[in-house]
C-alpha cells in the first residue's frame, strides 16, 4: 500500500518503505523525481506540487493514490484529495534510456 505525504510543498508518493539513505534517483525534465533502491521504485517526488495545484497547504489534507497506470513512456496517477480526484500524467521519455 502506497503512502502520500506533502512536505515543504513537495508531494511524496511512497511505494516501498526504505530506511536507507542511498537511493538512485532519476529526474524528469519537469523536475519529478523517481527514487530507486535495489532496482525497486521506492518513491516518486513531485516538487512544488502545492504551488502547481494552487489549493493552499495540503500538509494535513486526506489524500489517496487510487491507481498507477503505465502506457509506453507515460505514467498516470489518479489521486483523491478530499472529495476531488486529480489525474497526474508524467512523460518519462527523458529518462527511459537511463533505467
Amino acid at each position: 500500500m502506497s503512502q502520500i505525504k506533502v512536505e515543504n510543498g513537495d508531494l511524496y508518493i511512497i511505494f516501498n518503505e526504505n530506511k536507507d539513505d542511498v537511493l538512485v534517483s532519476y529526474k524528469l525534465d519537469n523536475g519529478a523525481e523517481f527514487d530507486f533502491y535495489d532496482n525497486k521504485l521506492v518513491q516518486l517526488v513531485l516538487p512544488n506540487f502545492e504551488n502547481q495545484l494552487n489549493r493552499g497547504s495540503l500538509s494535513d489534507v486526506s489524500m489517496e493514490l487510487l491507481d498507477v497506470t503505465f502506457n509506453n513512456t507515460k505514467i498516470t496517477l489518479p489521486i483523491k484529495i478530499i472529495n476531488d480526484t486529480i489525474n497526474i500524467s508524467l512523460d518519462c521519455s527523458s529518462i527511459i534510456h537511463k533505467i
